[in-house]
């Protein structure tokens, strides 16, 4: 009998979620992103999804213009 051993959440670097949040806020699609960040799409998805950039096409042009500023801020 084997023992299921609860799965180990995944953790990205900052440098692999901000590379995540300016791509996607630029526009580029999860594939893009995952190439360019070195994940798989899904991943990428994951973390889009929990972050405060969840629904991009709901932005307005000034909104996303204010993140991409307040992330160049931060790095």
């Amino acid at each position: 009998m084997t023992k299921h051993l609860p799965q180990k959440r995944q953790t990205y670097t900052e440098k692999q979620r901000f590379i995540v949040y300016v791509l996607w806020l630029h526009g580029a699609t999860e594939a893009t992103v995952g190439k360019v960040a070195g994940l798989r799409e899904k991943q990428v998805a994951g973390i889009i999804a929990r972050s405060e950039y969840t629904n991009r096409s709901a932005m307005t042009v000034e909104q996303r213009a204010a993140y991409l500023r307040e992330l160049a801020a931060i790095r």
